[in-house]
């Protein structure tokens, strides 16, 4: 018998069903944009507008330093929560721009935004747990959705 075998549970050895939020649909931008490609694909003129992707390069700038870092330095994983000295310069970003007082270890960098919903959920999760009540209230104002927590 192959020691790597894998064998589906029988449902007498499912200790309990699948909760609710397992059924969540997946997130239809991918859908959309697969569509739009395979479009693209066929030969149709298609304008990318489904998933917010810049419309122009990245600046010159960051461009070059991204080159010069490929090319001089070791590239490898950050932190989890990403660079300290990143996250210092997103906290003061916020005090300069909008006043908000955040400090580096409050802040998180994800590679998009549906990573940061799911942090944010997740941890919005802890504290209705900890609360025992909702704590969860979304708003949408374009061109991004804010989403405040109350006590």
């Amino acid at each position: 018998m192959n020691e790597f075998a894998v064998t589906t549970p029988k449902p007498k050895d499912v200790p309990r069903p699948l909760a609710k939020r397992s059924a969540i649909d997946p997130f239809i931008v991918m859908d959309v944009m697969g569509e739009a490609n395979a479009r693209e694909l066929e030969g149709h003129d298609i304008i990318h507008m489904e998933v917010g992707q810049p419309a122009t390069p990245a600046p010159r700038a960051a461009r070059e330093r991204a080159q010069q870092a490929l090319e001089s330095e070791r590239l490898g994983y950050t932190e989890a929560l990403v660079l300290p000295k990143l996250r210092e310069r997103v906290a003061r970003h916020l005090s300069e721009r909008y006043g908000v007082g955040v400090t580096p270890e409050r802040v998180v960098v994800t590679a998009g935004s549906s990573a940061g919903f799911v942090l944010a959920f997740l941890a919005l999760k802890v504290t209705v747990l900890a609360c025992r009540r909702p704590v969860i209230r979304a708003t949408a104002r374009p061109p991004r959705l804010w989403m405040s927590a109350r006590r």
